[in-house]
């Protein structure tokens, strides 16, 4: 099983008591609660996309220790404050794969995998079965005001349509997909969940924005 959670911001008391507000007392605290979200679970095959803001420490010791205290095979979409997983000193095989971008299939779909929100993602135009076949998972923006304007582009977009040609030259009006999907650990309270799991999660959101303001 694969799952997908962004920016936990390990050992950042700063995004703990600041800009999150998490709540907890302290960024020992807020670390042992994420790390035991994580393991609770995700088991040892399972697969893990980390999309970026993994861990505020300096040190490559402390990165490989949080790391091997997570169940599971790790992949990392490095963000903005991934220094220390940039390092030279950074033992690199502790994640199976790690990039700036990836694009990965889950359930024959293509996932597209950023730090940072695409609002015009490879593929996006796919359809299978009548459902979107492209899906851009990112992190960055956390639960801040860029998720108001994120939210909005995703609403409007979905109310547009386009023209296509079928293999019988026919012509067929479909909806135009858009699937831009916020994976911030707050939402999901720190627990790394399926791409099915992020969909209703993101849903449920623009669903409640959307009749906001009608």
């Amino acid at each position: 099983m694969r799952r997908y959670i962004a920016d936990l911001h390990f050992d950042d008391d700063n995004v703990n008591k600041l800009m999150d507000k998490r709540g907890f007392e302290n960024a020992e605290q807020m670390n042992e609660y994420m790390i035991s979200k994580w393991n609770s679970v995700v088991q040892k095959r399972d697969e893990v996309v980390i999309l970026g803001d993994f861990i505020m420490s300096k040190d490559v010791k402390r990165a490989k220790e949080i790391i091997l205290r997570l169940n599971g095979k790790k992949f990392m979409v490095l963000g903005n404050h991934d220094h220390v997983l940039r390092k030279t000193a950074f033992d690199t095989s502790l994640f199976k794969k790690m990039s700036d971008y990836m694009e990965l299939h889950d359930n024959n779909r293509r996932v597209i995998c950023s730090h940072y929100p695409i609002m015009c993602y490879n593929r996006q135009f796919d359809i299978v079965n009548d459902k979107a076949h492209s899906y851009m998972l990112h992190g960055h923006i956390h639960a801040t005001c860029d998720q108001e304007y994120v939210d909005r582009f995703v609403i409007e977009n979905r109310k547009r349509v386009r023209t296509i040609v079928l293999k019988d030259g026919t012509n067929k009006t479909v909806p135009i997909p858009c699937e831009i999907i916020n994976c911030f650990c707050g939402y999901s309270d720190y627990t790394p969940l399926t791409l099915d799991e992020w969909i209703n999660i993101n849903n449920q959101r623009l669903s409640s924005k959307d009749s906001q303001h009608r």
